[in-house]
């Protein structure tokens, strides 16, 4: 403890973790983050200890909280951690935390809507949740519900619309999937959360994180954390990614470096935007970066709290499938302390090398040398462009791109997410509810176009018998499709290797009574190929052709359930 903490306790009842005030200008942060870290551990191993204990006397009994906070070096919220030591949780969904909650263990995760919200945002909100991984939601509170006279809110009549579409056997058969595609994985590092934090780095740290994830987002690609301790574990170098972010990694332990490294030398690509490594997992700043002879630089000055300027990215040297020579913008710098040494860097801000690369075995090492915190500020604008393109031709290097090249008759985003289950694939597009409104320019979007409709094209890597799932609708065998979507509007394709020809109902049983159950067997009929799962929804009807109040799902693995 003295060695990491630079401390000459004789005794470990002299030893006392320090405060932030403390620690600040010391270097050496270890007293204060191991304190932190301690109290993340003692309140997910509390809740460990509550659900264990009721387990033991109600068997299958789930621990849940309603509400929580983002990962945070204050407040106990470490999501890899809590993730696990909850069952459940009617979570509030911020900075990041639904991404997080979809990529650790397997909690079912609620999130609250309601607060007076109406279409399109409501529309947008409650999709979006479905496609983020969601269980169900959670409606706050009785009185967005419910008017006075007992009639439903707007927000109320609006939002069930959207949730009995998706309990009709849309949310079985995407929940039910082999794997939501994660297209790019990101680190999540607790430990670099209160670096970030006790440098005085928080707010840059949140905006990066949040930045990376959209510009992701609006290249139409989805990703996925992996946690400290699971690349520790070798978790990357099991999955192998064909490429791996580290926002803001500021603190880095020898363990994670190794397994990085192992990673790029096996024929991953991974890209670092700056700080990189700059301190180990206790939040002690380290003398050189632990990753910086990965990346191919060297350091005149190692300071996890350095000051950044304004500059002019400018970029010159392509390399291979990535050519960012045409791109240039505007930005605060990332490390103005590093050189080159053994890395080749495609372009300069100012005397500072960025977008450096290196091959290390059979994989990359990139570093940006660029925060990526100012992508939210710059959509508000439109004027993002930059940023994604050169994020767009940083994955090239790793040949990630998306599988649905989407385009639209205005200025749109969109959140695109990809499922497959044996030889079937479903591909959502969601249309956000507002375009960015500015005083003109190439692309830019005009004040009204948030509520008009947009003709949406989706062109897929192949051909299939595609469907409009929603519509219920054949397209054909093609390798393309058109929508006109409104704001807020999500429009889901299945692309199967077959066409479907028919449902039919079976009857297991000749003969029926009155009172006695009824068996029967759902199935599709294909053009001859054999089937794959699918979801029936099931409706009683009357006689007379009124709807009884009789349903059911069935999940069918192989085309036919009972």
């Amino acid at each position: 403890l003295n060695d990491e903490w630079d401390t000459d306790f004789a005794t470990w009842d002299e030893v006392m973790p320090m405060t932030t005030e403390e620690v600040r200008e010391r270097g050496n942060y270890a007293p204060w983050a191991d304190h932190r870290a301690y109290n993340d551990v003692t309140f997910s191993d509390f809740l460990r200890f509550v659900d264990k204990t009721l387990e033991s006397s109600d068997a299958g009994a789930r621990l849940g909280t309603s509400g929580s906070q983002r990962a945070s070096a204050y407040g106990g919220f470490d999501w890899w951690q809590l993730t696990d030591a909850f069952d459940f949780i009617q979570a509030y969904d911020h900075k990041n935390s639904g991404e997080m909650h979809r990529s650790f263990h397997d909690m079912i995760a609620a999130p609250w809507w309601g607060y007076g919200a109406t279409d399109p945002a409501l529309r947008h909100q409650l999709w979006r949740r479905l496609l983020n991984g969601n269980a169900g939601v959670m409606c706050f509170a009785c009185r967005s519900m419910l008017q006075p006279d007992y009639t439903y809110s707007q927000t109320f009549a609006e939002g069930t619309v959207h949730l009995r579409e998706m309990q009709g056997g849309l949310a079985r058969l995407l929940r039910g999937c082999d794997e939501r595609v994660a297209d790019v994985y990101v680190h999540y590092s607790q430990p670099s959360i209160r670096a970030a934090f006790i440098t005085g780095g928080e707010p840059v740290f949140m905006s990066n994180r949040e930045g990376w994830l959209k510009a992701i987002e609006d290249s139409g690609l989805q990703m996925k954390f992996l946690a400290y301790a699971q690349i520790e574990q070798g978790k990357l170098t099991e999955l192998m990614p064909r490429v791996f972010v580290l926002p803001y990694s500021v603190a880095i332990s020898d363990a994670e470096a190794a397994q990085l490294r192992a990673y790029v030398e096996a024929g991953g690509v991974l890209i670092a935007d700056a700080r990189c490594g700059l301190m180990d997992q206790r939040c002690k700043t380290r003398n050189e970066g632990v990753l910086d002879s990965l990346f191919g630089i060297e350091r005149t000055a190692v300071d996890p709290a350095s000051r950044r300027v304004p500059g002019e990215a400018k970029f010159s040297t392509p390399l291979g499938e990535c050519d960012p020579t045409a791109i240039s913008f505007d930005e605060m710098s990332g490390d103005t302390a590093v050189q080159l040494a053994g890395g080749t860097a495609l372009g300069q801000m100012a005397d500072t090398p960025i977008l450096i690369v290196r091959n290390v075995g059979k994989g990359k090492a990139v570093l940006l040398n660029l925060f990526m915190d100012g992508y939210n500020r710059r959509r508000k604008l439109g004027i993002e462009a930059p940023l994604q393109d050169l994020l767009g031709e940083v994955l090239d290097l790793a040949g990630v791109g998306p599988f649905a090249q989407v385009s639209s008759s205005q200025a749109d985003h969109f959140y695109v997410a990809r499922y497959t289950g044996g030889e079937a694939a479903y591909v959502a597009i969601l249309r956000e509810p507002s375009t960015i409104l500015t005083g003109g320019g190439p692309g830019s979007a005009k004040a009204g176009d948030a509520t008009r409709n947009s003709l949406v094209k989706a062109n897929f890597p192949q051909k299939a018998h595609l469907y409009d799932l929603r519509a219920g609708e054949y397209l054909g065998q093609t390798d393309t499709a058109s929508k006109l979507m409104a704001p807020g509007y999500c429009q889901i394709y299945s692309l199967l290797p077959y066409r479907v020809q028919a449902v039919t109902v079976t009857p297991r049983t000749r003969t029926k009574q009155a009172g006695k159950p009824i068996t029967y067997r759902v199935a599709v009929q294909t053009d001859g190929a054999k089937p794959g799962r699918h979801v029936f929804r099931v409706e009683v009807t009357a006689p007379d052709g009124a709807r009884a109040c009789y349903g059911m799902q069935i999940a069918a693995p192989a085309g036919s359930g009972d």
